[in-house]
C-alpha cells in the first residue's frame, strides 16, 4: 500500500529525527500509525502487536532504528504484514544491537521477494 511518496530511502533519512524527536507520539506511513514512544522506549512497554496492520517496507525501517535503541521492548508482533526483503532485513539488523527483545513474531504472509 502506497499512502504517501516517502520511500524506503526517505524512512532512512526520516528514522534519526525520530530519536531525537521529543514530542512525536505516532507516525503513519503504511495507512497504520507507529506508537513512536512506545517504540523508542521513552513510553517503556514490553511487549507491542502490530500484526495486521499493513505495515510496509518504510514502517519497517522506521521501527527497526527505533527498536534498536530501545531498553524495555521484549516482544514485538509484526506477523501479516508487508515488510519485504529490505524491511524484514532492517528488523534483522536492529536485533543485533537490541539486547531486551527476546521475542519476534514474523509469522504469516509478510512477503519477501515480491
Amino acid at each position: 500500500m502506497e499512502y504517501n511518496s516517502i520511500g524506503p530511502e526517505g524512512a532512512k533519512v526520516l528514522a534519526p529525527a525520530l530519536l531525537a524527536n521529543a514530542s512525536l507520539t505516532t507516525l503513519n506511513l503504511d495507512g497504520h500509525p507507529l506508537p513512536i514512544k512506545q517504540l523508542k522506549g521513552t513510553e517503556p512497554i514490553e511487549s507491542l502487536a502490530l500484526s495486521r496492520k499493513s505495515l510496509g517496507v518504510k514502517s519497517a525501517i522506521v521501527i527497526a532504528s527505533l527498536i534498536g535503541v530501545n531498553a524495555s521492548l521484549t516482544k514485538i508482533s509484526l506477523a501479516k504484514n508487508q515488510l519485504g526483503e529490505e524491511g524484514t532485513e532492517a528488523i534483522c539488523q536492529a536485533l543485533q544491537t537490541n539486547s531486551t527483545l527476546k521475542e519476534l513474531d514474523l509469522s504469516g504472509d509478510f512477503r519477501i521477494g515480491s
